[in-house]
């Protein structure tokens, strides 16, 4: 007998075939596909809401030994029906769960629900490349947890033969103060087939929350929302109800993740207070309208979110195509924070889309993104600086503390001394399995089917792009090389800031 758990929109079933033969179901929708965007951010209608059966959990300490920074965590997946495999591919575009007994670093953990996940990483795949991968601990046994996580995410670095960009944008990111997600890569084998190299993403949940803000005194059980697509923060009127703002079903608009069964909690009250004190502030930047502004808002937290996502040209984001962002109320402090999600496409892997107010560089220029319009952009997030002088001069302070105009190759958070140093350890950490990807693996990198020369290529300094085998090549599969995308984006952003901020 074989095993198949399907995730539809709201509910979860748990089917029983006979035969393994698995006729007669009707698989759900890909929740990954945001919109028609191209995006391989993973939708998870299904973030925990406030129950933790592992409560007593050491978050933080678990996640950092988890998420090993020193070595290549060894992943492997035996899914129960031998079949499994085969048939997930042959329904790539569905959400359909099949239980597997997930094997890290040796310690092992049975019926845990497996699946393909995203929009672009699938399209792009062929069926005998990589497929991203999103593990849920508890969807076959309910509150089953691992080192306190109850899903992983397993990307399989779409359009970026060098594997670390998801990895680098992170790390830049925390280290600016902005919350993110923690990383690491691991080598993943299904049913002892060598898959290769992937990027190991935590996702943004009730158990993130309470590693990054902690547990004491509920820091942890504000209210986090998605924003999936189709929102731009704007101010929708006093008398907005939840389904204004988003639908979870459809997976667009602004969604709340957690407290979902509070009614107390889930009014959308505070967005309306967030997106009504915004509106004000901009439209009239009086001391009183930014301090109504600031008694929700953190906009440190949002301006440092747009330094780092546009000095390092992440455009498949929220400000140019109003998607890949969750905002969390922290109830500490009664703030809205921003948190960054998706960001594969990091270092110019994603062009500006075109059209739009202002003067957006040509598509495929991704070295001169505008630092206070990228993309042409012109909503309520981005026009905290371009329409608020004060705001202005602390979206400066960020920038210079981001990149020392007076020093490219050494100083700040973001320079290309720093850039090279990063990539090359990550290249050492990950050369030993990406080789074997292409000496042993079963499956090659999407969408290019880019080699171990294609990984050391985009990493550097060289103009010349990765070349890749296959159908797709490299044209809008591959970024930039990662050094040559720092050296010219970082002589643009010097520039625009001695000219912003003087």
């Amino acid at each position: 007998m074989s095993v198949r758990v399907l995730l539809s929109s709201t509910i979860t079933v748990l089917l029983f075939w006979l035969g393994g033969c698995g006729s007669g179901t009707v698989p759900a929708a890909d929740a990954g596909t945001d919109a028609d965007t191209d995006t391989d951010a993973d939708s998870d209608s299904d973030v925990d809401a406030d129950s933790d059966s592992d409560s007593d959990c050491d978050w933080s300490t678990e996640f950092e030994a988890f998420f090993a920074q020193d070595r290549v965590v060894q992943i492997a997946i035996d899914f129960d029906d031998p079949n499994a495999w085969d048939e997930m591919v042959a329904a790539m575009s569905t959400e359909l769960y099949w239980p597997a007994t997930i094997t890290v670093d040796g310690e092992s953990i049975s019926q845990v629900g497996v699946r393909l996940k995203g929009n672009s990483s699938l399209m792009m795949s062929g069926v005998d490349n990589t497929k991203s991968l999103k593990l849920d601990f508890e969807e076959v046994v309910p509150d089953q947890t691992f080192h306190c996580l109850d899903k992983l995410s397993l990307n399989n670095a779409t359009k970026d033969p060098s594997m670390i960009r998801e990895r680098l944008g992170y790390d830049l990111a925390r280290e600016l103060g902005v919350p993110a997600v923690r990383t690491a890569h691991a080598e993943l084998t299904v049913d002892g087939a060598l898959q290769g190299v992937f990027t190991m993403v935590q996702q943004v949940d009730h158990r993130f929350l309470k590693d990054f803000y902690g547990t004491e005194d509920g820091a942890d059980d504000g209210n986090l929302y998605k924003l999936y697509s189709n929102y731009d923060f704007s101010f929708l009127g006093d008398d907005t109800t939840p389904a204004d703002y988003g639908d979870a079903a459809a997976e667009t608009g602004l969604v709340l993740e957690t407290n979902e069964g509070d009614p107390a909690m889930n009014t959308y009250a505070d967005v309306t207070e967030l997106t009504k004190a915004l509106a004000a502030a901009i439209a009239d930047p009086s001391p009183e309208n930014r301090a109504a502004l600031e008694s929700v808002m953190d906009v440190d937290s949002f301006l440092r979110l747009e330094a780092w996502h546009v000095a390092i040209a992440n455009l498949d984001s929220p400000y140019t195509m109003e998607h890949n962002l969750y905002v969390y109320h922290n109830p500490i402090t009664g703030l809205f924070e921003a948190v960054p999600w998706d960001v594969n496409e990091a270092f110019g892997s994603f062009q500006c889309q075109g059209g739009g107010p202002g003067d957006p560089p040509p598509a495929g220029d991704v070295y001169t993104v505008d630092l206070t319009q990228p993309c042409g952009a012109d909503a309520p997030l981005t026009r905290l600086v371009t329409a608020i002088p004060e705001y202005e001069d602390r979206y400066c302070g960020i920038l210079n503390e981001l990149v020392d105009v007076n020093d490219i190759n050494g100083g700040g958070i973001y320079n290309i001394d720093g850039m090279d140093a990063r990539i090359a350890a990550l290249r050492d950490l990950l050369a030993e399995a990406r080789q074997r990807m292409d000496d042993e693996g079963t499956l090659t990198q999407p969408p290019g089917n880019y080699t171990y020369e294609d990984f050391l290529t985009n990493q550097g300094h060289s103009p010349q792009a990765p070349v890749g085998t296959g159908t797709i090549g490299p044209g809008p599969g591959a970024g930039p090389n990662l050094g040559y995308f720092d050296d010219l984006r970082l002589d643009s952003v010097i520039d625009q800031i001695a000219a912003l901020c003087g």
